[in-house]
């Protein structure tokens, strides 16, 4: 689980109130995971096998694909579709063009990673958290 995986999990759980898995195929950051208290299992999501025993198993009910390679969430999403899953899909893109190769696949909610980021970087430049203004002096009201 990358960060994008993180933050998703996280929310789901703090917001949502949801049983949530998270899945990594790295040893080490399973096990990092874990010992941040995740509730996370080592699998390959490019794996057919592993999304077989996802839906055959019936627990899950909303599956987010977040994996950094386009073609790795194309290739989960198609075993999902062949392994019968009817449940919720959604996935991130790093790409416009990728948004409608997902819409037409039937993805419930497809975000652009970076879709807003530059206007999200601008936003926080213009109004910085500290109050520092660019030329280093601390905000101040003139009257």
């Amino acid at each position: 689980m990358g960060r994008i995986g993180v933050g998703a999990y996280q929310r789901l759980v703090d917001r949502g109130g949801l049983s949530v898995i998270g899945i990594d195929n790295d040893h080490l950051v399973v096990e990092e995971l874990k010992r941040d208290e995740f509730n996370v299992l080592e699998g390959d999501a490019t794996d057919h096998e592993f999304w077989h025993r996802l839906v055959v198993g019936g627990t899950a009910r909303t599956v987010i694909l977040a994996m950094a390679i386009h073609d790795s969430n194309t290739f989960a999403l198609d075993q999902l579709r062949i392994a019968g899953f009817d449940g919720t899909i959604a996935a991130v893109v790093q790409r416009q063009g990728q948004v409608g190769h997902f819409t037409e696949a039937g993805v419930h909610a497809v975000v652009n990673i970076y879709s807003g980021s530059g206007a999200a970087v601008a936003d926080a430049a213009m109004n910085p958290p500290t109050g520092r203004r660019p030329d280093g002096d601390a905000s101040h009201t003139e009257g």
